[in-house]
């Protein structure tokens, strides 16, 4: 059984041949215990999330490979778009946009991805060119998913869902932009209505599912 038809399996409770494994990975780990992190995937590979059902097909994301990956790849999609790169950029970018509401009179490191978000928001121009990088980088990705998989919906999940209006309106002009076909009369793109709490209310959900039967 491969890890589609676990997944699968799994949530139409057809008896895989294990639990489907994922792993949720903090920033930190990600900086610092990379080694540990890749030791863990090697001995017990992952069926959903960092490598197999999603780096696999955004590998040609970034086809120079820029940024390594927390599956060990470069060039992944998630690499691309993960909030530790963003922060990396505006902390590099702090000498030239001494004045960005970003860092509202406070050191660089003190900065979070809520502090981007909000300024891009508000015209903010080192946050609008960090989220016009992040958004190419969403519309290259997103645009192979329709390209292969031709979705009506697709649903944003996750820390972005806190982005705004800045980034959902400028990721549907990107899409549109570089897509096959226009996403205007084919696919719909918006946010979770579940925000950024849909991993946890989904886990729970099937807890108590089971519980029930």
């Amino acid at each position: 059984m491969n890890s589609r038809e676990r997944v699968k399996a799994a949530l139409l409770f057809k008896e895989p041949d294990r639990i489907p494994r994922d792993l949720w990975v903090v920033p930190y780990i990600q900086l610092f215990r990379k080694k540990e992190l890749q030791s863990i995937i090697s001995q017990y590979p992952l069926d959903i999330g960092l490598c197999e059902l999603s780096c696999n097909w955004t590998k040609i994301v970034d086809s120079e490979g820029r940024e390594i990956c927390s599956c060990g790849g470069k060039g992944c999609f998630e690499a691309m778009v993960s909030t530790i790169r963003i922060l990396r950029m505006a902390k590099e970018k702090y000498k030239e946009y001494p004045d960005s509401i970003i860092f509202n009179n406070n050191s660089p490191d003190s900065v979070d991805i809520y502090d981007v978000f909000d300024a891009s928001n508000k015209g903010d121009r080192l946050a609008l060119d960090l989220m016009d990088d992040v958004i190419s980088w969403f519309g290259i990705g997103i645009s192979n998913i329709i390209l292969m998989y031709d979705p009506q919906v697709i649903i944003i999940q996750g820390i972005f869902t806190k982005a705004g209006k800045y980034f959902l309106e400028n990721l549907r002009k990107k899409i549109n932009k570089i897509s096959l076909f226009s996403i205007k009369r084919e696919t719909e793109i918006k946010y979770s209505e579940l925000g950024d709490k849909v991993g946890v209310l989904g886990a729970v959900s099937y807890v108590l599912s089971k519980y029930f039967e």
